[in-house]
């Protein structure tokens, strides 16, 4: 395969590798496809030092070895997974892909590898949106951090630079991320009714069409939001190709 010619530009890349040699290999590699579109590269070797770096940074692509130094990469996948980051995995664990795609990682690069083999997981990041996206998000908590799958989540709304998890309990999570960021890793069928709310459209139960040609949707667990005036025909055609309402 020729070198990509990515539409991404000033991307801020983070590699997590034990393995000194891998991890120059990765750079070289990564260097190689992103050419001139690198705005920083960050080599780091353990759990620890890493995310301390995303939690102080912002970054576009965490490039994830899945054993360091004896800890396991899934930890700071876990502890990641709501970042407005895209990640892909680069193991010789490749028995643990299928349980790496639950959480929403772009790609499971499988070692050895070779250049062409990174374009292709790369060339993925062209994708204003991945089919499937993260089953999980992260609330951070003092001292503790709680995983939430995502099949539990009713509709979300935003609150400032926060967002508020609504769930299907009645429970409600504060996330430390605004909507904006979370779409960029949610699967499609969370869908921006308003300026306020994602909804998962699979829990929407009807329509409803109030005073003043507005439009509310009826959830299933029958709370009502408004859809805005903007998006009410791209929300229709969405719910029309997933639920026929």
């Amino acid at each position: 395969m020729g070198k990509l010619y990515l539409s991404i530009a000033n991307m801020r890349v983070l590699i997590v590798e034990d393995q000194p040699l891998i991890a120059q290999r990765i750079k070289r590699f990564v260097e190689h496809i992103l050419a001139n579109k690198i705005e920083q590269l960050t080599l780091i070797d353990n759990v620890d030092d890493a995310q301390d770096w995303l939690f102080s940074s912002d970054i576009d692509l965490l490039l994830l070895d899945l054993d360091l130094h004896g800890q396991s990469g899934f930890e700071l996948l876990k502890s990641s997974v709501s970042g407005a980051f895209h990640t892909i995995i680069i193991s010789a664990h490749t028995q643990q892909a299928f349980q790496a795609f639950e959480y929403g990682v772009l790609d499971f690069v499988g070692k050895p590898f070779d250049l062409t083999r990174l374009e292709q997981a790369f060339s993925k990041l062209t994708l204003q949106n991945q089919q499937g996206g993260t089953r999980y998000l992260t609330i951070r908590k003092t001292g503790e951090l709680e995983i939430v799958p995502l099949e539990k989540v009713v509709y979300i709304q935003g609150c400032g630079g926060y967002s508020e998890l609504h769930l299907e309990d009645g429970s409600i999570k504060l996330h430390d991320k605004n909507l904006d960021k979370l779409l960029t890793i949610l699967p499609q069928q969370f869908s921006r009714i308003h300026k306020s709310y994602l909804v998962d459209l699979h829990r929407v139960v009807k329509v409803v069409r109030s005073k003043g040609s507005y439009y509310q949707m009826q959830l299933s667990n029958t709370k009502q939001l408004p859809i805005g005036r903007t998006r009410y025909q791209a929300v229709k055609t969405q719910l029309d190709a997933m639920t026929g309402i």
